[in-house]
């Protein structure tokens, strides 16, 4: 059915539901493989917030790991940047200062470097 964009059409109410249902614990369990896991062996939606804060967690610990060359604190205001922007429209002129900062401190020029 769902090689034939038609025959979906013509998919069954409860059929549909399930599929939609499907489709909505995609959304929320994501794609790592951790959490995936996670939702295969305890299939319960807390588990999986869980293990998403849990690796939140970890990728703010290692931020510390790249000190000398970029600041944890940017690093934590980018990673923070994304889900405030999610479902709506991109602004870049909203990043742009901190991106700006970012890729200077990754190449290691002095704040002001970019304007050069």
């Amino acid at each position: 059915m769902l090689s034939d964009p038609e025959q979906c059409l013509r998919l069954s109410p409860p059929l549909h539901r399930k599929a939609l249902n499907l489709l909505s614990v995609y959304h929320l369990v994501g794609g790592l493989p951790e959490v995936v896991a996670c939702w295969v062996r305890e299939q319960d939606l807390a588990a999986v917030a869980t293990r998403h804060r849990d690796l939140l967690a970890t990728y703010r610990d290692d931020f510390n790991k790249y000190r000398e060359r970029v600041s944890p604190e940017l690093l934590r205001r980018v990673l923070e940047s994304v889900p405030r922007q999610l479902g709506t429209k991109f602004v870049y002129r909203g990043m742009q200062l901190t991106l700006v900062r970012f890729v200077c401190a990754l190449d290691g020029r002095p704040e002001g470097a970019e304007r050069e």
